[in-house]
């Protein structure tokens, strides 16, 4: 069965804008952890510009406390440093011990995550890591592209998953490069499946894509969505809020008071 995991940044990217605290993370967690979804996935940043470190820690807390069937993906470099607003990412994950930390070799610079590892070039380095997480018993998952080569390196490193960078599938969608974008990822697929990997798949999969991308690419275990699930959910609510707010309105001028209830809690 797939599962889907949650990403949460882009609701703290939208309440740091104005540092009030809204909308609440914390209560839209909830609405994840009461949800049939597996859990939550946070991607802590240097420059904490969505996810910080204490919103890692809290989450952690709340899914120990009140929903230990849940689970926490934290997704980050490993190689980032600590700075005033940032515990350094590994300083996080032995702090909150996540259920799984998907390793991924952004840059502090980037709006997302781009691409994968090198695993020949970085193998060494993620190899500590890797190492360091176990001793922790949290489940590791590698972030990669499309493209990744001598995928039974990530087998050698350790990782108990992999990642798939699905962002190729995803700009190939709908197009005459469809079937052929998909025919690469059912090929890594099949690789994890014979080096014994779980396969996770993330990066612009949305209510559009989806389904075919899981009906062809079998043996995808957890999606990680969070960009495309806000986007769509403004889209779809949008228009209810709106009439919400002329019918507010109407009421007051009518002569009522308004009060009917709405609000974002």
């Amino acid at each position: 069965m797939v599962k889907l995991s949650v990403n949460l940044n882009k609701i703290a990217l939208v309440r740091n804008s104005r540092g009030e605290g809204i909308p609440d993370l914390k209560h839209f967690a909830e609405l994840v952890l009461n949800s049939e979804a597996v859990g939550i996935t946070l991607h802590p940043r240097p420059d904490a510009r969505h996810v910080t470190s204490s919103d890692v820690l809290q989450i952690s807390k709340l899914i120990s406390t009140h929903h230990a069937n849940k689970e926490l993906n934290l997704e980050g470099n490993p190689f980032t440093r600590p700075n005033k607003d940032y515990l350094g990412f590994l300083n996080i994950v032995e702090k909150a011990l996540p259920h799984q930390v998907t390793l991924v070799p952004d840059q502090n610079h980037q709006l997302t995550s781009y691409y994968g590892w090198d695993l020949k070039e970085n193998f060494t380095k993620l190899q500590k890591v890797v190492e360091r997480l176990k001793k922790k018993n949290i489940r590791v998952s590698l972030f990669l592209d499309h493209k990744v080569k001598n995928l039974s390196l990530a087998k050698k490193l350790g990782a108990d998953r992999i990642e798939i960078h699905t962002g190729y599938f995803a700009k190939n969608f709908s197009t005459k490069n469809q079937e052929k974008a998909l025919l690469g990822y059912e090929k890594i697929a099949e690789k994890a499946k014979s080096l014994n990997l779980g396969l996770n798949a993330g990066h612009d999969l949305n209510l559009a894509n989806l389904a075919l991308f899981l009906k062809q690419v079998r043996g995808v275990q957890e999606v990680s969505i969070g960009h495309a699930l806000v986007a769509e959910s403004l889209a779809r609510g949008f228009s209810r809020v709106l009439g919400d707010y002329l019918k507010l309105i109407k009421e007051v001028e009518s002569g009522g008071n308004g009060g009917s209830g709405l609000g974002m809690s």
